[in-house]
């Protein structure tokens, strides 16, 4: 049904402010069906600029009020006709000229005029100098006067420099008259023949791709201020102008263009017999545009033509006519769109600021709890940053629907770059945020790892504390033990010469012959005595082995030969009581061995007494160590 030019028409034809503030006479019409039997209906070529009238019809119902009747005769591509066609239509002639002969342009200005038209705007670069001035500043003339029947005012619009770097140019003036200026000089002298028929056109595309502006009011080399021809034409109409009027205005396109509201007509209707009969005195039941009481505009289109926002390819055109109709209602109305000034959008800026920055920081908090269950590290960071590159395409989005929203519904144009630079504060603001937090949680994550280490450390003194303190407990049981040791080793020592030297006196008493009975009953006793004094001596010995266990026991180095020699020195006296013999050899370099001294002293006496004592007397005990 449609082809891509088509396509593109339909989606980029319109402005932003009718597309999203639908009305509900709009929305019904909003059927592909229903719009391709309308155009079916009503249109007879199959091009792409004709869907145009389509879907104006669509947004037909979609605007404001409006104040203004306006009929719009546009000098339109398909105005030129072939040469076959001058011979049956002569009326056609004019139209291959350009600009269209002043002759033709005088006749029309006196058919509008006699035909009730309200107000007549020559939208076609006037004032230019061209043959026939003369003729159409006559047609002027009269037609402001009332020569044909009615004062009907005519403007001339006069074209000048768009924007350039955000300034508007001083509009250039000749100092001396001419063309159709100087013809109307001289039919009205001492009139300000520019302020009068005159005004200018300064149509400037946006910056912000919203709406178009048109200058009001123009600084000239002179010093004089040039007004636009859309306020000469409330003037001409006795309209007031609101005093806020700025000198730069923001249109608000209340209908689109070639709309019932707008009607567009080629301009070959006003040379057209049959169709100037038809606008002169319409039919009954004419579903045509009529002229009286309109304001009518002659616009030429083949030149002056505006691109709309929306579209780079040059298909959808708006012309020149068009916008300064726009334009006409949106000051007469006293409603336009408002721009942010600088302490606003710095508001907005924040406000938006914030938002995004809250919807980041929340996602990220949904991520971290959405992306735990992942194990894998490398899928992790992807999901992470695939999920973070679409909740900030969502937050971009959401950002311009919300200028647009506040454009739709309440004219208020924000700039276009405060939603992308908003977005960008707050995302990096909140990026800064989690930076911190992230800083936080490491510096806790660190403070705990400190903390633990502290209490290991401190755990490891009090360790190395009760393990200093076994140690000099275990230093000081030993001392002990080894004082002990020492100590018995001493008494066995000491206690065994003295006792030994009582044995061997009293084996010498015993030896002897004694007569008194009462003498040998006193020295058995005295023998008695000392045996039960060695027995004494030898269980103390074992007493101290009894507390010296083997795990407590501490091996030492101990001087074997010597410890033999005292303990066979110790045990002279007992050989010569049993007149027994008692010899040792020892080896002439010293003997170590691992072993406690006493216990093997103890050993040493226990084998040589037992040799002594129970063998025969004068047996020969000989000890020798290899």
């Amino acid at each position: 049904m449609l082809r891509r030019q088509e396509l593109q028409t339909i989606n980029k034809r319109f402005e932003a402010r009718p597309w999203l503030n639908w009305s509900s006479e709009g929305l019904k019409r909003l059927n592909l069906p229903l719009l391709w039997q309308y155009h079916q209906a009503h249109e007879i070529p199959c091009k792409w600029w004709a869907w145009d009238y389509t879907l104006s019809w669509l947004l037909e119902h979609n605007h404001l009020p409006i104040k203004h009747k306006v009929v719009i005769f546009n000098h339109l591509l398909e105005d030129e006709p072939p040469s076959e066609a001058i011979e049956h239509h002569p009326w056609m002639k004019p139209l291959l000229a350009h600009p269209l002969p002043r002759q033709t342009l005088a006749e029309i200005i006196e058919f509008l005029a006699s035909s009730g038209a309200r107000l007549i705007i020559l939208d076609n670069d006037f004032p230019q100098y061209t043959q026939d001035d003369y003729v159409l500043a006559k047609a002027i003339h009269l037609s402001t006067s009332g020569g044909f029947g009615s004062r009907v005012p005519v403007l001339m619009a006069r074209t000048v420099n768009r924007r350039s770097s955000g300034t508007v140019l001083q509009l250039e003036v000749p100092t001396t008259p001419s063309g159709i200026v100087a013809e109307l000089g001289k039919l009205e002298p001492n009139t300000d023949i520019i302020a009068k028929y005159t005004g200018i056109t300064g149509i400037m595309p946006d910056e912000d791709q919203v709406v178009r502006r048109l200058a009001l009011k123009l600084p000239g080399l002179t010093g004089v201020d040039h007004e636009s021809i859309v306020v000469n034409a409330l003037r001409k109409l006795h309209e007031p102008i609101a005093a806020n009027t700025p000198d730069v205005l923001d249109i608000d396109f209340v209908a689109p263009p070639n709309s019932e509201l707008y009607p567009v007509r080629p301009l070959s209707y006003l040379l057209d017999p049959k169709h100037k009969q038809q606008l002169a005195h319409p039919a009954t039941n004419s579903q045509d545009v009529t002229l009286s009481g309109a304001i009518v505009v002659l616009g030429d289109s083949v030149i002056d033509v505006f691109s709309t926002p929306f579209t780079n390819e040059g298909l959808n055109q708006m012309s020149g006519s068009e916008i300064l109709v726009q334009a006409l209602e949106t000051l007469s109305r006293g409603h336009w769109p408002q721009r942010l000034d600088g302490k606003q959008a710095i508001l907005y800026l924040l406000l938006c600021s914030l938002a995004a920055g809250f919807i980041w920081t929340s996602w990220k908090v949904v991520q971290q709890v959405t992306m735990s269950s992942f194990r894998d590290i490398g899928l992790t960071r992807l999901l992470r940053s695939l999920s973070d590159l679409w909740c900030f395409i969502l937050i971009l989005c959401g950002a311009y629907l919300v200028a647009c929203m506040l454009f739709a519904w309440k004219g208020l144009i924000v700039p276009v770059f405060v939603p992308a630079l908003s977005l960008g504060l707050g995302t990096i603001g909140s990026l800064l945020w989690e930076r911190e937090q992230e800083r936080e949680e490491t510096f806790k994550v660190k403070l705990q790892a400190a903390q633990d280490k502290l209490v290991l450390a401190h755990e490891r003194y009090e360790a190395d504390l009760k393990r200093q303190e076994a140690e000099a407990k275990a230093r000081e049981v030993l001392l002990d033990r080894q004082r002990r040791h020492e100590f018995v080793r001493r008494i066995n020592h000491d206690l065994n010469a003295p006792v030994s030297v009582l044995n061997w006196t009293l084996a010498e008493l015993q030896g002897q012959d004694v007569d008194q009975q009462e003498s040998k009953d006193k020295i058995g006793r005295l023998v008695k005595t000392s045996d039960k004094l060695c027995e004494l001596i030898d269980q103390l010995v074992q007493s101290y082995d009894y507390e010296t266990t083997t795990e407590t026991r501490q091996i030492e180095t101990t001087n074997m030969s010597k410890v033999i020699e005292d303990s066979l020195d110790l045990q002279r006296p007992l050989a010569e009581m049993h007149t027994s013999s008692l010899t040792w050899s020892l080896p002439p370099a010293t003997l170590w061995v691992h072993g406690n001294a006493l216990e093997l002293s103890r050993i040493i006496d226990n084998i040589v007494r037992n040799a002594i004592k129970h063998n025969p007397g004068g047996t020969k005990v000989i000890v020798e160590v290899k």
